[in-house]
């Protein structure tokens, strides 16, 4: 008896596990699992700059690029591209400039939201308060990956975030014919930021390689001005 009843606790143990293995998750604790795969939300409220240097490869050679980021809502891109030429992109709250052997031009207002979102470090942090609509498109492999494809509506532009499903970090974002992939990760301060990516569009690729990360240093608010 006490066999059969041994029996019996690990079949209702076994039937459970299975259960929640199998229990699918819904798109906000899907959501909420990728955010927290990033790093705590405290640690993550707490990071007031953040600092960049990346290598980007192409076919036309390797361009430097330069970030400089002052939450909420300053920020500085430097591209110095493979034939020397530099540009730069300046934000600071709701303008911006954009610098070039050209000339200086403005940042047109339609743009602005998208500059200023696509260089701010976790910008996924806000989709939620901004309105923005996720829903499960479904899913994919990727890299051998199975991964949760999430469709966000960001008002200018749709976004799909492939999210690995045993870890919950991005594997891979796209938008239209325009993809990212995320390969290596760094943890810096208990934050998982990108280290290595990869962008394709078209016949274009694009492999990037961040150094010198930093978050929380000091930068000088001049940095960021606009005359």
């Amino acid at each position: 008896m006490k066999t059969l009843l041994l029996i019996q606790v690990l079949l209702i143990l076994l039937a459970s596990c299975s259960s929640s293995q199998n229990e699918k998750l819904t798109v906000d604790e899907i959501w909420q699992n990728y955010l927290d795969s990033i790093g705590k939300k405290e640690d993550l409220l707490k990071i007031t700059t953040y600092s960049a240097t990346i290598l980007s490869d192409s076919k036309f050679g390797e361009s430097r690029i330069n970030i400089k980021t002052k939450y909420p809502d300053k920020v500085y891109t430097e591209i110095l591209y493979p034939n020397n030429a530099l540009v730069t992109f300046i934000i600071n709250g709701d303008s911006g400039i954009i610098k070039s052997p050209k000339g200086i031009e403005n940042i047109p207002q339609s743009d602005l939201i998208k500059y200023r979102e696509g260089d701010k470090l976790f910008s996924e942090l806000d989709f939620k308060k901004l309105g923005y609509t996720i829903i499960l498109f479904g899913e994919e492999k990727i890299r051998g990956r199975d991964c949760y494809n999430l469709e966000i509506d960001k008002k200018y532009e749709t976004i799909n975030y492939l999210i690995d499903k045993e870890n919950f970090q991005v594997l891979r974002t796209m938008t239209g014919a325009n993809i990212f992939d995320y390969f290596e990760t760094v943890k810096i301060d208990g934050i998982n930021l990108i280290k290595t990516s990869r962008n394709i569009t078209g016949t274009d690729t694009i492999t990037s390689n961040y150094i010198e990360l930093k978050l929380n240093i000091e930068i000088d608010n001049n940095l960021f001005k606009l005359k």
